[in-house]
């Protein structure tokens, strides 16, 4: 079984390939653009998948550099899309609003349980806001995305930046531990994501990173530092596929590899899952794991490395319980 924690199919769809909004299931991409096709109903059956945190990231795609969208109105085109595919494809996936939906989800359904999450939360004015954004049924918040917002500054952007969370921002947190919700620190300067280990008390949580130490020029990655404080808060780190993460360039599976080897010596198995960004990373793909439909190649691979009784918790076991404790 896999867990996926963070895919981005509606930025594949809103701004790379529209066509694929009518054809989810049998969608073949029909050229290459700034953005791998990597995810369709087919792929998610062969990976053996059985939960995806299926990310919105509403993105100004006008902007130079590219930035979130501050547009509330962008959001909802996220969330439309997905609850459109949700209604369409119901018989493949169903929403996860809380713990006993997701343990329906395997106990008595044949699908794959689906939580909602936004990836920078720049549209949200105001704390009072976020709780709306629950009731819109999104489960798992992002601070920040690939630019800073009126939160905090990005690492994606501003690597080491030394600006601490916000006024706003510490509003906002505090309603989210009211929640029964993720609060996700990918992307977030360090100085932020230690202000929010300081605040949280849910497990500290990066849906999509890797190791700092083995690809420093990528400030989303985390230091060993912070992985070693996500291990003394029993929390969770998902490794991402994406190549500028693993290297600075082009990837394979060993560079995967070499990420989980060392992630492993300081989080151990318990602390670790994949965050793929699937559909949401530019050209080229990791080699060897171009689509979601090549995770059981990848999970070959990993038996050399890992003991079946690790991959399993990796490969779904560590999400699944995360995400029956934060709902």
């Amino acid at each position: 079984m896999y867990a996926d924690a963070h895919c981005d199919i509606s930025d594949s769809i809103l701004y790379v390939y529209p066509e694929k909004r009518e054809q989810f299931e049998l969608f073949r991409p029909t050229e290459a653009r700034w953005s791998p096709h990597q995810i369709d109903i087919d792929g998610i059956r062969k990976a053996g998948t059985k939960l995806m945190v299926w990310s919105m990231c509403p993105i100004d795609v006008d902007t130079k550099p590219m930035r979130v969208s501050s547009r509330y109105d962008e959001f909802r085109r996220h969330l439309d899309l997905y609850q459109e595919l949700l209604s369409r494809f119901d018989d493949h996936f169903t929403l996860i609003s809380s713990a006993h939906d997701l343990n329906e989800t395997f106990l008595a359904h044949d699908r794959v349980g689906v939580i909602l999450h936004i990836e920078g939360m720049d549209c949200v004015a105001n704390a009072k806001h976020v709780e709306e954004l629950y009731h819109l049924g999104v489960r798992s918040f992002g601070l920040v995305g690939i630019s800073g917002n009126q939160i905090a500054t990005s690492a994606t952007t501003h690597t080491d930046d030394p600006t601490p969370i916000s006024e706003l921002g510490k509003q906002i947190i505090a309603v989210l531990e009211t929640l029964p919700v993720a609060l996700d620190c990918a992307h977030l300067n360090t100085v932020a994501f230690n202000d929010v280990a300081e605040q949280s008390k849910k497990p500290l949580y990066v849906s999509h990173t890797n190791c700092r130490s083995l690809c420093p020029d990528r400030g989303q990655n985390l230091t060993d530092t912070q992985l070693k404080l996500v291990a003394d808060h029993n929390g969770l780190v998902g490794l991402s596929f994406f190549p500028k993460l693993l290297t600075g360039s082009e990837a394979g599976t060993d560079d995967l590899i070499h990420h989980l080897d060392h992630a492993l010596t300081i989080l151990g198995p318990d602390h670790l899952c994949f965050g793929s960004d699937f559909d949401g990373m530019s050209h080229p793909a990791m080699v060897g794991l171009e689509t979601i439909s090549q995770i059981p190649q990848l999970f070959d691979a990993l038996r050399d490395h890992v003991s079946p009784e690790h991959l399993h918790k990796i490969a779904f076991e560590n999400l699944f319980r995360y995400f029956q404790k934060v709902l």
